[in-house]
């Protein structure tokens, strides 16, 4: 590739990403896919008793500091551009007092997590009086049009291992991946080395956990000889360490932090299922790409403006619809809705490998990029109040809406295809998060 091209590659992705305003949020509740998946799943009806972080710490401090300094070296080795851990924050000589501090150091995740003892309820369910936590325990984020419900668990009690696994599952989405570049303007980020955020929006909160919850496995050759800092994530390396972290857990008697730990993992896993976040400009080619920018750089800005937002509203209302139809389904407890069926359906999982270190990217994200062109044209074909969805991305920062009004009156034929595609990346989303929970029984 000359210069020229590889300028204007830059200058296109950087331009798009830096644009991008919600990024990162693959599917908008994790938790109520994961209990659709695991739901029948024997194994995950039995209890386990709630224990607080600091307890399995401080008993298994030298195996986890032992498990800590082997996945270090693992991601060193496996892990593209992974930049290797400061020593000052290995568990095992670390100074610092606090475990649970000491130990989010040494992952390297946002400090602020308290991560309490608590499970998210389904829709249409109610809490005890009293029993209930705030937003501001669980999360380092206020926003919740969801207006999700959380339970507190006391140590000792008994809880379901499917109800820690599906909370867990949306955890990640709460902040364990937010501030830590050094450009993030956080202390911690400036400490853990990461250097400055490869892509995403450092300003936005959401945005700076797009390098950790995205992957660009399956992108034209260019993107990584133009701008390798889109090469630059590491899904793959998170999915491994709480992998690790579940494993030990489960085999030194710490069940409740092994689904907990087993859930964070799937998080990542589950993210590369959502189409957006296994390729650049879902829809768009490579040449097309280059062209925009092309047009970009000579002060035509309308080509490059245009597809980004439409990027962003595709992403916005793919995520919103899926939320409201599975919040329906809840609600109604109809176990036959078809997101239910989708998501449940085992029938495809033998047609994929074992789980193996590299499944995220060579299975689920070449997949996930095939699925985002037919996608990208289905959103497009459904859209039929094109002046309100213009208008999405504003919308969906300042409240709830109805994502169903931007399709009403849509082709039979389009509105069909279009359920085809989600519930197809639904099965993709089951079948995974099953091949991946096996790995660890």
């Amino acid at each position: 590739m000359n210069r020229l091209w590889m300028r204007i590659t830059i200058g296109l992705f950087v331009g798009f990403f830096f644009l991008l305003p919600l990024p990162v949020q693959a599917w908008k509740n994790h938790t109520l896919m994961t209990w659709a998946v695991f739901q029948g799943w024997d194994g995950l009806q039995e209890t386990v008793t709630a224990e607080p972080l600091e307890v399995f710490l401080a008993r298994e401090k030298d195996k986890i500091g032992t498990l800590l300094q082997s996945e270090e070296e693992w991601a060193k080795t496996h892990i593209h551009a992974y930049p290797p851990r400061p020593p000052e924050l290995d568990f095992i000589t670390s100074q610092e007092k606090d475990l649970r501090l000491r130990f989010l150091r040494a992952l390297r995740l946002n400090p602020e997590m308290k991560l309490p003892l608590y499970v998210m309820l389904l829709p249409g369910l109610s809490a005890e009086e009293g029993k209930t936590i705030s937003r501001s325990e669980v999360s380092v984020l206020s926003k919740d049009f969801e207006q999700r419900v959380y339970v507190k668990l006391s140590a000792g009690e008994k809880v379901k291992a499917l109800e820690v696994l599906a909370t867990a599952s949306d955890e990640p989405d709460n902040g364990l991946d937010i501030g830590l570049w050094e450009d993030n303007g956080t202390e911690f980020g400036r400490a853990y080395r990461y250097g400055k955020q490869p892509f995403g929006n450092p300003k936005l909160d959401y945005g700076t956990q797009a390098p950790f919850h995205m992957g660009f496995y399956h992108e034209s050759g260019i993107v990584g000889k133009a701008a390798p800092s889109f090469l630059k994530t590491f899904p793959e390396q998170r999915v491994h360490l709480f992998q690790a972290l579940a494993r030990l857990a489960f085999q030194t008697g710490h069940p409740y932090w092994g689904y907990r730990f087993a859930g964070w993992g799937l998080h990542y896993l589950q993210d590369i299922t959502m189409p957006y976040h296994a390729t650049i400009m879902p829809g768009r080619s490579t040449l097309t790409m280059i062209s925009i920018a092309l047009l970009d750089m000579i002060g035509i800005h309308g080509p490059k403006d245009s597809a980004v937002s439409e990027v962003s509203r595709a992403h916005i209302f793919i995520e919103k619809l899926l939320n409201q139809e599975l919040h329906e389904a809840y609600r109604k407890n109809d176990q036959e809705a078809a997101l239910f069926r989708a998501l449940r359906d085992e029938k495809a999982d033998k047609g994929y490998p074992a789980y193996f270190d590299r499944f995220l990217s060579q299975v689920a994200a070449k997949e996930s990029r095939a699925a985002s062109k037919p996608l990208y044209k289905a959103v497009r074909a459904v859209i039929t109040d094109k002046q309100g969805y213009k208008d999405i991305e504003r919308v969906s920062e300042e409240g709830d809406y109805d994502a169903r009004l931007y399709m009403a009156g849509a082709p039979e034929k389009a509105v069909q295809e279009y359920h085809r595609l989600i519930e197809e990346r639904m099965r993709s989303f089951g079948a995974f998060s099953r091949i991946y929970l096996r790995s660890l029984r």
